[in-house]
């Protein structure tokens, strides 16, 4: 039994993507045919965009979502990790 998401990346394969394709026309090209692979259902919609975004992720066309995010700043401190003051 297959998965949304594993239905979702082989209906990607079978796309008209150009091997020099941007991320933009990419995305279009998503766009278009998503409908057809999730027919509107809350599931579906959900695996396109995961597997629509790893796509572009493995081409190298968008930076991954976790290298793009910044660490905290040193000066932020937890209320769970401040360290006591007792007198």
């Amino acid at each position: 039994m297959t998965t949304w998401r594993e239905r979702a990346h082989a209906f990607i394969a079978t796309l008209p993507i150009p091997a020099d394709a941007d991320a933009k026309s990419c995305r279009k090209i998503f766009r278009e045919h998503g409908h057809r692979f999730h027919g509107g259902t809350y599931w579906g919609r959900k695996a396109w965009g995961k597997a629509t975004r790893e796509t572009l992720i493995r081409r190298g066309l968008v930076e991954s979502p976790l290298k793009a995010m910044p660490l905290l700043p040193a000066d932020i401190i937890f209320p769970f990790r401040q360290e006591r003051s007792d007198p």
